[in-house]
């Protein structure tokens, strides 16, 4: 995947705000996090409602460091059985 494509960041950012834009995600990392606990987990080192997500549904939320300063972002999806992490 390309870190910046012909027309550049500007012109790819307003094409997303003017239109529509898919960004493949599948490079990034990603986390399947099981267990009873996993919501208070999870919501122990991002800034989301993580108990709040619909199953099928996800979530943009901020992973925080010791200090609640922010490491990284992160998509939060409820599966159902888990939850499915996907951060750069």
């Amino acid at each position: 995947m390309p870190i910046q494509y012909k027309g550049g960041i500007i012109e790819e950012h307003l094409h997303t705000r003017k239109a529509c834009s898919i960004f493949d995600v599948s490079h990034m990392g990603n986390f399947k996090i099981y267990g009873k606990d996993r919501y208070e987990y999870i919501e122990r080192m991002t800034c989301g409602d993580i108990k709040e997500v619909k199953e099928n549904h996800a979530t943009l939320s901020l992973i925080m460091n010791k200090n609640g300063g922010i490491e990284d972002d992160t998509v939060i999806t409820n599966m159902g059985d888990h939850m499915y992490l996907i951060y750069h």
